[in-house]
């Protein structure tokens, strides 16, 4: 399934619900009661605001087409918000959300970057 940036925001604020539930001063050692998967989420959900966040600011950076630039701004906004709301969740479950891109994103961040603007947008 892929996510739009209104589903993986509405996804986080989900989880953040469920995992603030589960960081209750009730819940003895949490950390460890973490399932690996739910970690990956964690990891992957911040690593995926990143490299999202990056590749709009690369697209600043590149585009002088209004509706790029508003697009790019729109995902800044809410991959901001997505990281914001994820990363105090995060920490009160032990889990240290990564400040790096996972490889593969830093790898196709790199390709953007290479990319010469265009002088014109074809509709």
């Amino acid at each position: 399934m892929t996510f739009t940036p209104l589903r993986r925001t509405i996804a986080v604020l989900a989880c953040s619900g469920f995992l603030s539930a589960c960081g209750s001063s009730t819940t003895p050692n949490l950390q460890s009661t973490l399932s690996a998967t739910d970690s990956a989420f964690i990891t992957g959900a911040t690593q995926s605001s990143d490299a999202e966040i990056g590749a709009a600011q690369i697209a600043l950076t590149k585009s002088q087409n209004a509706d790029v630039i508003a697009f790019a701004n729109e995902m800044i906004t809410q991959h901001t918000e997505e990281k914001t709301a994820l990363t105090p969740i995060a920490t009160s479950v032990g889990v240290v959300p990564p400040s790096n891109v996972n490889p593969t994103q830093a790898a196709t961040a790199a390709a953007f970057t290479s990319l010469r603007p265009r002088t014109c947008v074809k509709a």
